[in-house]
């Protein structure tokens, strides 16, 4: 968990009332069986078992030939009364390419509630459910539907961190606490926006941060957590003054297509990407193919043409 994000947390549980503690026994907890097995190279299969409830995933691990220590770190860590197994797919620009499956138990059945970003716990990178604070029973997460945008094509700006609690069996967006977490880089971007509008694109942003990006992460995170009076106000003068200072013909253009896109996903609406996807199955069912071990064949020579 990043050191700001763990002091937001840190000021916003003091409004929370606390959560109670957890509700599961240990025999409850130790019930639930996760076991990783390798399958071709990087790739394990995990499963999650409690009797005859199983879930099923693949996840990476690219130091796999080494691999003892980092299954230990990834075999499953309870905290209260959650799961956290992790899962990983490899790629560099993929958000929520690392995620913490997360489980429970309710009324004594195993229950799959979804996944939670876990990339930026930088703290301990390899601990299960670092981003989950017990005291407030926020999950941290990031949203990713709005991760590129069709008006450049390109990640243009930081992703909006979301505050997740579980709610009637299943995660859903506290959009209060999410405006709180993005606050801080909320108003930098103002900052930067109105310094353009001011002074020109020749004075450089805090941070060096790029007046676009600005833009963009201020209308994602004013959408995402329902704040229309910001958004209004960003995209009727902000915009309209940062557009003004612009060299760029289309700059109007660019800021409605901007406006239009970002409206087009609800407000606290649920992360989209997950590494591999989560199957329920039964212990009875037969091990899909594509999730068996693959034995390796036999080395076959090549042959080569000489050069004449």
């Amino acid at each position: 968990m990043t050191t700001a994000f763990a002091r937001c947390l840190s000021v916003i549980s003091l409004l929370i009332p606390a959560i109670a503690g957890a509700t599961l026994t240990e025999s409850e907890k130790q019930a639930v069986v996760v076991k990783l097995t390798q399958n071709t190279g990087a790739e394990y299969r995990v499963t999650v078992e409690s009797g005859r409830q199983v879930y099923r995933f693949a996840t990476l691990l690219p130091d796999f030939q080494a691999a003892g220590d980092a299954v230990k770190s990834q075999a499953g860590i309870w905290k209260g009364d959650f799961l956290f197994v992790r899962q990983q797919c490899g790629s560099p620009v993929e958000w929520r390419c690392t995620v913490d499956q997360v489980f429970t138990r309710q009324q004594g059945n195993l229950v799959h509630l979804g996944a939670v970003e876990s990339r930026a716990c930088v703290a301990a990178p390899a601990a299960p459910g670092c981003g989950y604070d017990p005291a407030t029973g926020v999950f941290n997460d990031v949203y990713d539907g709005l991760q590129t945008n069709p008006v450049t094509g390109r990640i243009d700006s930081p992703p909006v961190r979301i505050a997740r609690r579980v709610e009637d069996g299943v995660f859903k967006t506290d959009q209060d606490l999410s405006w709180q977490l993005n606050r801080p880089l909320y108003r930098k971007s103002i900052a930067c926006l109105k310094s353009v509008a001011a002074k020109g694109f020749a004075v450089p942003c805090e941070d060096k941060m790029e007046a676009w990006s600005a833009l963009v992460f201020a209308a994602k995170a004013s959408h995402y957590t329902g704040r229309e009076a910001e958004r209004t106000h960003l995209f009727d003068r902000i915009a309209v003054d940062y557009c003004a200072k612009s060299a760029d013909p289309q700059c109007a253009k660019r800021v409605a297509g901007l406006k239009h896109y970002t409206a087009g996903f609800p407000p606290g609406d649920a992360p989209k990407y997950v590494p591999f996807p989560v199957r329920s199955v039964t212990s009875a069912d037969a091990e899909p193919a594509s999730l068996q071990p693959q034995p390796l064949g036999a080395v076959r020579a090549i042959p080569l043409k000489l050069a004449p």
